[in-house]
């Protein structure tokens, strides 16, 4: 990315919330309210392992695009190192495909 000529940043959009949890941990989200015991579904903010946990997720659905795109946590950053726009629309291309692949959502905001 040192190298890069043409960049983009975007963010994921709800964070933690894109990522399910698997079965036997939903449990341990449980809360209580007025109307009884809730839990989530997804990786709730707070939970210690939720950080981490959803940086790993992200790092391995562009584990292989790492030579157009570098995560953290929620932020992708698409960049070229050439001068091209079509270059650089190819790289932009392969990462928005990848995100409608795995079910992942930007932030249109931003």
């Amino acid at each position: 990315m040192a190298k890069g000529k043409l960049f983009s940043a975007m963010d994921l959009l709800w964070g933690f919330f894109q990522v399910k949890l698997v079965e036997e941990s939903i449990p341990f989200t449980a809360f209580a309210t007025p109307d009884g015991l809730l839990e989530y579904l997804v990786t709730p903010m707070g939970i210690s392992s939720s950080p981490s946990s959803f940086n790993r997720l992200v790092q391995a659905v562009f584990s292989d695009l790492q030579s157009c795109c570098q995560t953290y946590f929620e932020d992708l950053f698409v960049f070229t190192s050439s001068d091209s726009i079509d270059d650089y629309l190819v790289a932009l291309e392969k990462v928005l495909t990848r995100c409608a692949e795995q079910h992942l959502y930007i932030k249109i905001e931003k």
